[in-house]
Parts: C-alpha cells; structure tokens; sequence
C-alpha cells in the first residue's frame, strides 16, 4: 500500500476512495482506511481480465444469450454489487 495513503488514513481525517476493484487491492486499501471505491467500465474490465480466478465463480449462471449493452451491464452489476458487499462493513454513518 502506497505510504502516502497510509499517512493519510492514520493522520488526516480525509476519505479517500480506492480505483479499482481488483480484490486484493481493495483489501490493502480497506485495511488502510478507504472509504469506497471507483468503478466504471474500464476498471470493471481490468479486473476481470487481470483476475479471472476470482471473478469466475461470481459470473457463473449470467444469461448466456445477453450481448452488447445489456452484458455490459450485467458484468458491471455483479462486479460492483460485490464490491459494494465488501464496503458495507466499512461504511460510517452519519
């Protein structure tokens, strides 16, 4: 994890956003005081070509007959509604 956001997480009261959703990276980062992450189209494909292994078993079952717009979509939705499972417990109300 970037020494920066260590300091600012422990030091400031910023909040600070990791971009991506690769799993291990927000891991790191949600261990270091992010507070949400970035997702859009071409972070959604990175990860998902960068770590197919973990992705697979959550795209399992996706309507094989959706193309286009409407599997964009799909893969964006599963990925970010993981993602967003994963914040949950971090997420401060208020």
């Amino acid at each position: 994890m970037n020494e920066y956001l260590k300091w600012l997480a422990q030091t400031t009261k910023s909040a600070w956003w990791n971009d991506s959703a690769d799993s291990l990276e927000l891991a790191a980062a949600l261990d270091h005081g992010a507070l949400g992450v970035t997702t859009n189209p071409v972070l959604v494909c990175k990860t998902l070509y960068d770590t197919p292994e973990y992705w697979n078993p959550l795209l399992e079952g996706m309507d094989s007959h959706l193309s286009g717009d409407a599997k964009t979509e799909e893969l964006i939705r599963r990925v970010t509604v993981s993602v967003a499972a994963r914040l949950a417990p971090h997420v401060v109300e208020g």
